[in-house]
């Protein structure tokens, strides 16, 4: 069993601060860099759409 977490690029995550409903609230409490568990390996592909964004990521596993 595999517990992870994902990460969005910073200028990702600043657009989407920047959108209500997210502009009502004073902003991000921690940075990729901040994130003590923060692996570059994480970080989505993004791409913007009309509704927001599409995020890919391969995993590959090994048996």
């Amino acid at each position: 069993m595999l517990t992870s977490q994902l990460f969005f690029d910073e200028a990702v995550t600043d657009a989407v601060y920047t959108a209500a409903p997210y502009s009502d609230h004073t902003g991000r409490d921690t940075t990729n860099s901040d994130d003590r568990i923060f692996d570059s390996r994480l970080i989505l592909t993004t791409r913007r759409t009309t509704d927001g964004y599409v995020a890919l990521m391969n995993v590959g596993i090994d048996v």
